[in-house]
């Protein structure tokens, strides 16, 4: 009522209120929001579903303040989201200012957040911890019901191993007394999905603020996409020059130049990493060799950890998706190839993650802030690239639709 008033929104103002919301559209999938979206307790359910009222609210608005462009994509997003609000838009989209790319069909979802000077490092990895864990260092996301994190996730806090090396646990406010953090989430957080990292899980947790790099971009005529950009994290570890290039199956990732930066007091266990996903397991894994012979883990064992050597191609198939991991001959450095790494386990706040051995006061710590039966099956598949490394090189394929692979 207020329009044709001075107190009223212009058309400018409309516009832009509009294009937010055109925007909004592309980060809700079957009841998640993207995981770029940020919020410190944030469980990343919800659908998009209420973007149909503020859409129908702006085309009330009086014809001069609202540009006909714009009431035309706000009645065609309407539309979609009553015919289908799990899953309304298709196509592909990079949204520039901050370097990240979107890519759905109707059958799936996957994105890539990338950093640069442009944009800069975003908060956190989903605003999840206070230690800034940095989710633009080129995470990505693959989807197909959209629930393929909820178990490793929680709204709730960090991990466990940031729980007692942070001192989260004790509560500030009460001497003595126990912070409880009954569900804690059980990311491995130096190892999320796309990286390339060292994964000394808890080195630096106060001052991490995400890598940088001298360059990013992208292209999309909204369908398909390509992005790249070069990552370097400084004394936390690691540099790599990336590339993606999404297809109408899926995404190939060509990553080069990867180098260790951290040299000194780096522990043994740590290695560096490019993380091809990190999620629920939730069905048998296939892993495929070159040669055909097959090999299964089914979803009903424990404890799986497989070493396999970069000497040939290698199929990984779990919960519909399809991991094509090609080898360079240099995933080491050049001329040495390395290894690829998978792991299908039920984590816990008590497991171990790289860079730190729990003292026994830690494990205690650990039992009395949280519950005794958290706990999650992980998939978690990396190339495994050596601790120290100079210009080592990685290539692989995520297959969306894997079900219909003719491996």
């Amino acid at each position: 009522h207020l329009y044709g008033t001075p107190w009223s929104r212009t058309a400018e103002q409309n516009h832009r209120m509009a294009e937010f919301h055109l925007a909004m559209e592309w980060i809700f999938y079957r009841g998640t929001q993207c995981w770029f979206a940020n919020g410190r307790h944030n469980t990343h359910r919800g659908g998009g579903g209420w973007l149909a009222g503020i859409a129908n609210n702006l085309l009330n608005v009086p014809g001069p303040f609202v540009r006909a462009e714009d009431r035309a994509a706000l009645a065609a997003m309407a539309a979609r989201l009553n015919k289908d609000p799990e899953n309304s838009i298709t196509g592909n989209r990079f949204f520039f200012r901050n370097l990240y790319m979107i890519h759905r069909r109707p059958d799936y979802y996957m994105d890539v957040k990338m950093t640069s000077p442009l944009a800069g490092p975003s908060e956190s990895f989903a605003g999840q911890v206070p230690w800034n864990m940095g989710f633009a260092d080129g995470v990505t996301t693959f989807m197909r019901d959209g629930k393929e994190y909820d178990a490793l996730h929680s709204n709730n806090g960090p991990n466990a191993a940031y729980g007692v090396v942070t001192g989260f646990y004790k509560d500030p406010g009460k001497s003595g007394q126990i912070k409880q953090d009954g569900n804690p989430c059980l990311w491995q957080f130096r190892a999320l999905p796309g990286t390339t990292k060292l994964d000394d899980e808890t080195f630096a947790p106060d001052r991490y603020r995400g890598g940088s790099g001298s360059t990013a971009g992208g292209v999309s005529d909204g369908v398909l996409g390509h992005g790249a950009f070069h990552f370097a994290l400084g004394s936390h570890g690691a540099e790599a020059r990336k590339f993606y290039a999404f297809t109408d199956d899926g995404m190939v990732v060509l990553n080069s130049n990867i180098s260790t930066l951290r040299k000194d007091k780096v522990p043994a266990d740590v290695t560096l990493r490019s993380n091809l996903n990190q999620c629920d397991w939730k069905s048998d894994i296939r892993i495929v060799r070159q040669n055909g012979k097959v090999h299964v883990l089914p979803l009903a064992s424990d404890n799986n950890s497989l070493t396999l050597p970069l000497d040939q191609r290698y199929w990984i198939e779990h919960d519909g998706i399809g991991y094509l991991v090609m080898p360079t001959g240099c995933e080491g450095g050049p001329g040495k190839p390395g290894t690829l790494r998978l792991h299908a386990a039920t984590r816990t706040p008590l497991t171990p993650v790289p860079g730190l051995q729990y003292t026994p006061d830690q494990l205690a710590l650990i039992k009395q802030a949280t519950k005794p039966d958290r706990a999650a099956k992980v998939f978690h598949l990396w190339i495994d690239h050596g601790q120290q490394v100079v210009d080592a090189k990685a290539a692989y394929f995520v297959c969306m639709r894997a079900a219909m692979a003719d491996v």
